[in-house]
């Protein structure tokens, strides 16, 4: 899904004071269950290199345990901001140069120590984008951002500019899962119906396999 949206500071006659909005866009949980070692959801940072973007991941460890002293991301060549996990990801683009140059900086943080306790130890994200002061007596200003929210493919990465596409990961299970989508959606679009899909990809995998179960199957034969 993409969202759009705008923030609009209108002029206020005889205004002399200054305002600084702060965004909070995305929450999500560290970890999915009690048993699972690996970071179930990451923060990460889209950084500018010239014409091209690069993604740094920030886990707990980066964020640390108190909910006052956030990770603070203040880097000139920042960019966008999310939470991502193995499949899908929040991320929130600035529409332009100068979109990006409004915000103060990044922020990721967590909640309070009692309230993660609540969840089992599994450890909230929290993120803010804390924009730089406007002064409420000038002109009209406009900022304008997108939000994009959904699977990590770069299909669905490469309609919003600025380089989402760098979040897919094209090593390791990534392609296998690549592969897989790719027959089911092709199922899909043959039968126009999930389930015979998910039966015509089940054919499709165990046929690709068959050489490879079979020469198993002769061996323990033997």
């Amino acid at each position: 899904y993409l969202f759009k949206f705008l923030l609009e500071f209108r002029p206020m006659s005889g205004a002399k004071t200054e305002i600084q909005p702060e965004l909070l866009p995305f929450g999500g949980v560290g970890r999915d269950s009690d048993y699972r070692h690996e970071e179930y959801c990451q923060a990460f940072v889209g950084m500018r290199k010239g014409d091209s973007w690069s993604v740094e991941l920030k886990s707990h460890k980066d964020v640390g345990y108190d909910p006052a002293k956030p990770l603070i991301v203040n880097d000139q060549k920042r960019d966008w901001l999310g939470l991502k996990n193995r499949y899908f990801a929040a991320v929130l683009v600035p529409d332009g140069e100068r979109d990006a140059a409004a915000t103060e900086d990044f922020r990721i943080g967590c909640l309070p120590k009692p309230a993660w306790e609540r969840e089992h130890l599994r450890r909230n994200f929290v993120t803010s984008v804390p924009l730089k002061p406007v002064p409420a007596g000038r002109q009209l200003e406009t900022l304008s951002f997108t939000v994009y929210v959904g699977p990590i493919r770069t299909e669905e990465l490469s309609q919003v500019p600025r380089g989402l596409v760098e979040l897919y990961d094209p090593s390791g299970f990534n392609v296998v899962a690549s592969g897989i989508l790719f027959i089911l959606n092709l199922g899909y679009k043959l039968f126009k119906n999930y389930g015979i899909a998910i039966l015509f990809t089940t054919l499709v995998i165990r046929l690709l396999l068959f050489p490879l179960s079979r020469k198993c199957q002769v061996s323990m034969a033997r």
